[in-house]
């Protein structure tokens, strides 16, 4: 088994958790420290299997691997403590402008905080004409705002088709010139 000794020094270890803190990523952490983050990563997989063990005894490990194990949870609660703060701050900007923190958490917890969105596509024809019609409630912010670019791209360079709201949660894209 690696002991914490052997990789990081005190000092090394305290720049990753105020790096992590700060709400940088592990590998920039380690950039800073001066540490190989793939060396790191490894030690913390260690340590995460090692606290995953529900038969673990912590007054029974020896002082090296009991260092290893506090190091592995001072990431993680400096981990989870830069997450409460943004996730403070999404709360609070929530009233006016909530998009720049959660940005910061999905770049922070891609996995947790990236949303995908399945949309469903309507075919159906209107005189005859396909047209194909998206459920604006199921788009998120960025994609609702992605559409009305688009819409006015559209309108604008006078292109054949036009996206046209026919419902106030629906919108279709629809042929103009077969519309003449």
């Amino acid at each position: 088994m690696s002991t914490i000794r052997h990789f990081v020094s005190d000092e090394q270890r305290d720049t990753i958790v105020g790096a992590l803190r700060k709400g940088l990523p592990l590998r920039t952490a380690c950039k800073i420290a001066r540490v190989p983050v793939n060396r790191l990563k490894s030690l913390l997989a260690e340590a995460e299997d090692l606290a995953e063990n529900p038969n673990l005894m912590i007054h029974e490990l020896d002082i090296h691997t009991n260092e290893m194990l506090e190091f592995y949870f001072q990431v993680q609660e400096a981990s989870g403590r830069c997450e409460e703060t943004w996730v403070g701050y999404m709360t609070d900007a929530a009233k006016t402008d909530w998009k720049a923190a959660h940005s910061l958490l999905k770049a922070h917890n891609p996995d947790h905080w990236n949303e995908t969105q399945k949309v469903k596509v309507d075919a159906t024809t209107n005189a005859g004409r396909p047209q194909a019609a998206l459920d604006l409630s199921k788009l998120s912010v960025a994609e609702l705002e992605m559409l009305e670019k688009l819409m006015i791209r559209l309108a604008e360079t006078g292109n054949d088709r036009q996206l046209v709201r026919t419902e106030p949660d629906k919108i279709v894209l629809l042929d103009m010139k077969e519309a003449k």
